[in-house]
């Protein structure tokens, strides 16, 4: 009997080298919705990234990826940072915190470029999920579960992390409708994910999901005016008058949206009406939501002028914290999370840690742009989208140190800011021919 020619190496070659990209949009899809299944999935993915063994390209891609070093750079801050914490606890505790940013080589290691449309429309449709069974809860369909009510319908966690994701995904879907090549029906389709994920962000509450949407659309009118100007030559206009085009555009778009929020969305205009009242009676009572975040706004910006270097270290940041309150005679609840990305930075480590944050979101960005000049451009559009947008949320929450939104930022990061096609290294190594990045 003749025997049969089998390729069980090559077959289980390709299989290893593709499920980390797999694992990556499985991820991506389960962010919003559990935060065990992303846990897992997560653990899933360093294994996969061990199991396929390309250690020394991984070494290499690493050294040259200014994103990945600027992240690892964010977290071993932390690490260091104990060094000088008298509470080594609490230290340990917000370093722990902090492990999406060292697994976020690993997301960049397991992503393809050329996936990268599979991971925008795993958000997109975990969004969609999300989005359907807020409006099953909001018209009685479904009984409200968790920590959703009728009036504020957010189906899986809370409103504080669900608006940002709501708003980063409105983005994403803006974005591929004015740019991306879609057959018609997948255009339709979008745009009504669009319109019910815009009209759901504005039924259900949180302040920094309704300022992350502005700021996404004005971002958005800013890419597209730019674009028209690329297609047209830009010879035609000088740079200040693309710049003020671009920025009157973005200007108006969104201050048109905030008005029309303000006029039709219950949940928004009550946001800003609290937060009117929050600041005019902080003197009486600085424990309201907005003035607790000026509260420790204020008692932060006193711990960086005593130590303005290097901070208190990793776990000094509560005591110090609470101290500076005591000192100010403001009577708010001591807290772990000051509410703040910069305050959390600038407090821990100094000028030295909002160097490092900074770093991060610069790094992004300047890789981001490289790649507007090249054949990425829709990678390059979101990739200077993303850290703008954080960067702005960032001043009302600490979301780079919170479960869902920090997870999302690095497996978003392990695709946006990779350096060529992940497939090339995988493929070369196999001695199989190198495909080109799709445009």
């Amino acid at each position: 009997m003749k025997a049969v020619p089998s390729k069980p190496m090559r077959m289980n070659g390709s299989f290893v080298d593709h499920l980390p990209s797999h694992l990556l949009t499985a991820l991506i899809f389960a962010i919003p919705i559990t935060t065990a299944g992303s846990n897992v999935l997560a653990a899933l993915l360093l294994v996969a990234w061990l199991a396929r063994r390309r250690f020394r390209a991984d070494w290499q891609e690493l050294r040259g990826n200014p994103v990945a070093l600027a992240a690892l750079g964010f977290f071993g801050l932390h690490v260091v940072g104990l060094l000088w914490s008298a509470d080594l606890a609490h230290g340990l505790a917000a370093t722990q915190k902090e492990w999406k940013f060292l697994l976020l080589p690993v997301f960049l290691f397991g992503a393809r470029t050329d996936h990268a449309g599979r991971y925008v429309g795993a958000l997109l449709l975990s969004m969609a999920f999300c989005v359907a069974a807020s409006f099953c809860i909001r018209f009685g369909l479904l009984e409200p579960w968790g920590r959703a009510t009728i009036d504020n319908p957010v189906p899986f966690g809370t409103h504080v992390v669900y608006g940002p994701l709501l708003a980063f995904a409105t983005y994403l879907a803006a974005e591929r409708l004015l740019f991306g090549r879609l057959p018609p029906f997948a255009r339709v389709a979008l745009a009504v994910l669009l319109v019910a994920m815009a009209t759901n962000l504005f039924m259900t509450a949180g302040r920094a999901g309704h300022v992350m949407f502005f700021g996404a659309l004005a971002l958005v009118a800013w890419q597209l005016v730019s674009n028209l100007r690329g297609s047209r030559g830009r010879g035609e206009t000088t740079p200040i008058v693309a710049f003020v085009a671009a920025a009157g555009a973005a200007a108006g778009i969104a201050a048109a949206a905030l008005f029309v929020a303000f006029l039709t969305s219950d949940a928004f205009r009550t946001g800003v009406t609290d937060a009117v009242a929050d600041v005019q009676s902080f003197d009486v009572d600085p424990a309201s939501p907005v003035g607790e975040r000026v509260a420790y706004a204020a008692a932060g910006v006193d711990v960086f002028l005593e130590h303005p270097l290097v901070g208190v270290g990793t776990g000094d940041l509560p005591r110090q914290i609470d101290k500076a309150l005591t000192h100010r005679g403001l009577d708010v609840r001591r807290r772990s999370n000051p509410h703040s990305m910069y305050v959390m930075a600038m407090v821990q480590f100094g000028i030295l840690g909002l160097a490092a944050l900074g770093w991060v979101f610069v790094a992004q960005m300047r890789v981001a742009w490289r790649r507007g000049d090249g054949n990425a451009p829709t990678l390059a559009r979101i990739g200077v989208a993303m850290p703008l947008l954080f960067a702005l949320i960032c001043f009302a929450e600490s979301y780079l140190a919170v479960h869902a939104t920090a997870l999302l930022f690095a497996a978003f990061s392990g695709f946006l800011y990779k350096q060529g096609d992940g497939g090339a290294a995988g493929d070369a190594a196999r001695g199989q021919p190198v495909q080109a990045t799709p445009t």
